[in-house]
């Protein structure tokens, strides 16, 4: 992020490992994006030379990103996204943007949320580029569920322009991490307990930081869980920290909202779920630490295998705990 809220990349072009296709032909680029989003059509002005689209995307499995660039002047008139949603951050120049209603200026500071069924007409500048984030419905609808503690009815609706100088600062970090983790882990790389905690991670955040349909509800207070229902959560924690565990899914099996689990879990631990259960894996990555000889498996590959799968965020983690670096402990192995 930049001094001044808006969105600055760092780095080159996003997902270059990633790459969808390249083409100078625009009827081409438009069969290669409809398959990664909808139906839609590319308008250039008359004349137009140095049509140049290049779309770079990793998928897993409920969430996709993927980096979007053009390199004239054009419109995109697209049609309804009818089983995703999407949000569109612009990496640099800007596109004027006519969506369900709502007319606006998407630039580095502005990001686009597409929600509803209806369609969207974008103009984009010659330097306009994108990385652009979807989520299936379903998984959103479901994640949403759990959050709220009772079924959603409708299709969530989000405000189409999301800030990224306020609420979207978050959104924009979510991306971020979202690129690097596919530029640093192979496709078919990755555990799928971290693909769930990654993309947990990634519809919590739009849920929390773009206001939609169902904001009040998800933010007004709600009942808490029993002592027994923290019980059980702890239980699970305990028993399988190293499974595809969220708070979500742990708050699913004790038959509770995640908010009422995370309020009860503060108010009678002092700490979150999320706290917990990290705690309780860096307590088993430190055993693993301790007890596994030094050329079996590298400080990564144990960080990844307990849910950690940024390592320098696990070091940090791992240091405030245990005042020592994960290194320190495996000179230090038990044999």
């Amino acid at each position: 992020m930049g001094s001044n809220g808006a969105l600055h990349w760092r780095g080159g072009v996003p997902l270059s490992q990633h790459l969808v296709f390249a083409t100078g032909d625009p009827e081409a680029a438009v069969v290669g994006a409809t398959g990664l989003l909808a139906p839609h059509r590319l308008t250039l002005p008359a004349g137009a030379a140095g049509f140049a689209a290049r779309v770079n995307a990793r998928r897993w499995r409920d969430v996709m990103v993927a980096y979007f660039s053009y390199g004239v002047e054009l419109q995109v008139t697209a049609g309804p996204l009818s089983d995703i949603y999407a949000v569109n951050l612009p990496l640099s120049g800007h596109a004027d943007v006519n969506y369900a209603g709502a007319r606006f200026h998407s630039s580095t500071s502005t990001a686009a949320v597409f929600s509803t069924t209806d369609g969207s007409t974008m103009r984009w500048t010659a330097d306009h580029t994108v990385l652009c984030v979807t989520i299936r419905r379903a998984a959103l609808e479901r994640h949403l569920s759990r959050m709220l503690g009772r079924s959603v009815d409708h299709r969530i609706r989000f405000a189409p322009e999301m800030s990224v100088r306020r609420t979207g600062a978050s959104w924009g970090g979510v991306a971020q991490t979202l690129v690097d983790v596919a530029e640093r882990v192979p496709v078919g790389g990755q555990s799928p307990f971290v693909t769930a905690e990654l993309e947990q991670t990634v519809m919590t955040t739009l849920l929390l930081a773009q206001p939609h349909s169902y904001s009040s509800a998800l933010l007004d207070g709600v009942p808490s869980a029993s002592s027994r229902t923290v019980a059980g959560a702890v239980e699970i924690m305990r028993s399988e920290p190293g499974a595809r565990l969220t708070v979500a899914t742990i708050a699913e099996r004790v038959g509770v909202s995640e908010r009422s689990l995370q309020l009860a879990f503060r108010r009678q631990t002092g700490t979150s779920p999320g706290r917990h259960l990290r705690d309780m894996r860096l307590d088993r990555a430190r055993h693993t630490l301790l007890t596994t000889a030094a050329d079996e498996r590298s400080i990564s590959r144990i960080a990844t295998e307990w849910g950690f799968f940024h390592l320098g965020r696990f070091a940090g983690a791992y240091r405030r705990r245990f005042g020592e670096n994960p290194s320190q402990t495996s000179r230090r192995r038990r044999v």
